[in-house]
């Protein structure tokens, strides 16, 4: 009798949304597709999504270097990552900026930041919301979910977010804490929002990563969604690329608001299609809103 192969953890996470499916779609035909052609949202917890994502994140360690970085920043539109940091340098006031690295990872980062530019020029701060263990000591990713935790006021002159926030149920108010934390005249750099339903209509530019998930009219939609947090947030200025990179600077002292009502969030199972190897496996959490206009 041949030995029985392990259980591998992608497996049980595949099993795992197809019982989803059966429960809430009822329809099994569709939940045995391996491949999930049929497009189909189900509901889904920011309790949830983290406990898909440690499964993931334990079998396949992230790793995010200077490297790494700069080709989300490239294929998103976004400028070139160390550009943005060496402006940052000159024009701060500060003799060193403060540094803060959202979904760290294992922090992999701040060493090639130390290398490039020193620890008397920049200060590095790590959050995620999943544990990482680094066996390098003095490299600390602090345990921080967004949606939980509150950020120190007034604390960063530069915040990047490589393709953390399309994992956030609520990403708005993810996007409010992160704001209050910048310092004046300081930049959050976000690598793909991924996907927010506001009223109905898909409102994001998402990352190219998603084509089969794009909003009719993107640019039309991306320009209506910065209209409506300048017009909530006027100490902003705000960017968003045809590929779904966000640039967004606070230029005067404010308190950010987001005049959207959270509705709950969405998983789109359709792109689940290939498999769970993908990095992209949870990236279509739809999050969803009504525009309130305050």
């Amino acid at each position: 009798m041949p030995p029985k192969e392990p259980v591998r953890k992608r497996d049980l996470v595949l099993k795992k949304l197809r019982q989803i499916v059966r429960t809430r779609a009822g329809n099994a035909e569709v939940a045995n597709n391996e491949y999930f052609e049929f497009f189909k949202e189900v509901p889904i917890t920011h309790a949830t999504v983290r406990r898909l994502l440690l499964r993931y994140t334990r079998k396949y360690p992230i790793w995010r270097n200077i490297e790494g970085y700069e080709d989300l920043f490239k294929r998103h539109g976004l400028p070139i990552l160390t550009n943005l940091i060496t402006e940052k340098m000159f024009s701060s006031n500060e003799k060193r900026i403060r540094f803060l690295d959202v979904g760290a990872g294992e922090g992999n980062l701040k060493d090639d930041l130390m290398t490039m530019f020193g620890d008397r020029r920049i200060s590095y701060y790590g959050i995620d919301m999943i544990e990482h263990r680094n066996p390098d000591k003095s490299v600390k990713v602090n345990h921080f979910d967004l949606m939980y935790d509150s950020l120190p006021n007034n604390s960063f002159d530069f915040i990047v977010a490589g393709l953390s926030i399309p994992y956030v149920t609520d990403k708005f108010k993810a996007l409010e804490n992160m704001i209050n934390s910048l310092r004046v005249n300081g930049t959050v750099a976000i690598t793909g929002f991924g996907a927010l339903r506001i009223d109905g209509d898909l409102r994001t530019v998402l990352s190219p990563l998603y084509d089969e998930f794009q909003p009719k009219n993107k640019l039309e939609n991306a320009k209506w969604l910065i209209d409506k947090l300048k017009e909530s947030n006027p100490f902003l200025e705000i960017q968003i690329t045809e590929n779904g990179g966000v640039l967004i600077k606070k230029v005067k002292e404010g308190k950010a608001k987001m005049p959207f009502k959270f509705n709950g969030a969405t998983l789109r199972l359709g792109s689940l299609k290939a498999s769970l190897d993908s990095n992209a496996a949870l990236d279509v959490i739809v999050s969803n809103y009504s525009y309130t206009g305050q």
